[in-house]
């Protein structure tokens, strides 16, 4: 590393690198007979979890307000679009609770810190392992919308799996 990076601050904080990037660092740097501390950094499955255990709840809530929106609506489909809201909704959920389960099993807890400047900080605990995780509102939004897109694809993926036959008749 450069002089210039050394001690100014912005090399050593996490705004200028990406957190799977920063633990492959320290990991690197750890000496062989720290191995044991290299077992609690979080995998890149486990950062997969705690980005999604941040995520669901905020789709819960954007799925949720829709849905509120329609019940007060006039639209000639509103109950369909009530009902999907609520197939998705359950997804959601379900999603969640596995989300929290396998965190817990893995003894990993994260928790809101603050909201500063369209960002969301977050205290991960991973094993004993500490970090700060920080999320762009934008980005979140940009990857919500991926995400809810994806889940209703796979509820219409499965409606189509159980389609009634052509010739008319019911099942």
């Amino acid at each position: 590393m450069s002089k210039k990076l050394q001690g100014n601050g912005l090399w050593e904080s996490s705004k200028m690198m990406l957190h799977e990037h920063k633990a492959a660092l320290l990991e690197r740097q750890l000496p062989d007979h720290e191995h044991g501390i290299r077992a609690h950094l979080p995998t890149q499955e486990d950062l997969r979890l705690v980005r999604s255990c941040v995520l669901l709840p905020m789709m819960i809530g954007i799925v949720e307000s829709n849905g509120r929106g329609m019940e007060s609506s006039s639209y000639p489909l509103k109950t369909l679009y009530i009902n999907a809201t609520q197939i998705l909704l359950n997804r959601l959920y379900d999603e969640l609770a596995q989300v929290k389960r396998t965190l817990k099993e893995r003894h990993i807890h994260i928790r809101e810190e603050e909201h500063l400047d369209g960002a969301i900080h977050y205290r991960l605990v991973c094993r004993g392992y500490e970090d700060r995780l920080t999320l762009l509102r934008d980005i979140a939004r940009a990857e919500i919308g991926a995400r809810i897109g994806q889940h209703i694809h796979a509820i219409f993926q499965e409606q189509n799996g159980k389609k009634t036959p052509q010739d008319g008749t019911r099942p």
